[in-house]
Parts: C-alpha cells; structure tokens; sequence
C-alpha cells in the first residue's frame, strides 16, 4: 500500500510539472500528433494552456486524492465502509472533469478528437 501511495504521489507531480511546463512554453508537443494536426500556429499556445491547466488539476488530484481514499480506507478500518466508496466516487467524478475539459479544448482549437476535420471559426 506504502508504495502504490508513494507511487500515486510522484505520478502526480510528473503531471503537474509536465501541465506547468506546457502553460510556460505555450507547446503541444507532449500532445499527439493528431489532437494538434489542424490547430492553427496562433492557436498551438491557447490549446497548450488550457491543456496543461488540466493536467496541473489531474496532477494535483491524483497526488492528493489516491492517498485520501487509502486513508478513508485505513481510517475505517474496512473496505465496506460508506466513507470509502463516497471518497471513491468523489475522485472518480473529479477526475473526470478535467479530463472532459481537454477533449473540449482540443475539438475547439482541432476540430475533433482525431483531427478529422478543420476547426470551425
């Protein structure tokens, strides 16, 4: 448990610095080819700050929220217990939102996922 905690935690500060580094140089680089193949240059900065804002946020959840759900666990003494799942659920659905906010980020400024079409304007 010690490790995946320990583990958890430096994930998550990898993401924060990884989405720190992006907002700073304005780069999509860390991006894959194909969520940036239509985002036009003007644009590449716009994407790679708000993508990076939520990796900062996903960074900070999992440094900080793995190891808050372990010790609801821990605190509780059983896997079964209410304050557990809540905390689960919680993290689950928090993560989700800046995961969601990156999609829209990249369909805004790609057009799509994948890159399939041209951004409309």
């Amino acid at each position: 448990m010690v490790v995946a905690l320990i583990g958890s935690t430096l994930f998550g500060i990898v993401f924060i610095i990884i989405g720190v580094w992006q907002m700073k140089t304005g780069s999509v680089s860390l991006l894959h080819d194909y969520h940036t193949v239509c985002v036009l240059p003007a644009d590449k900065p716009k994407l790679a700050w708000r993508t990076g804002i939520d990796e900062v946020v996903i960074g900070i959840l999992v440094a900080v929220g793995v190891p808050f759900v372990a010790w609801t666990q821990i605190s509780f003494s059983e896997q079964n217990s209410l304050a557990y799942y809540v905390a689960g659920i919680a993290f689950t659905v928090f993560l989700f939102i800046p995961i969601i906010d990156t999609l829209r980020a990249i369909k805004k400024y790609n057009g799509s996922i994948f890159g399939t079409k041209p951004p409309t304007v």
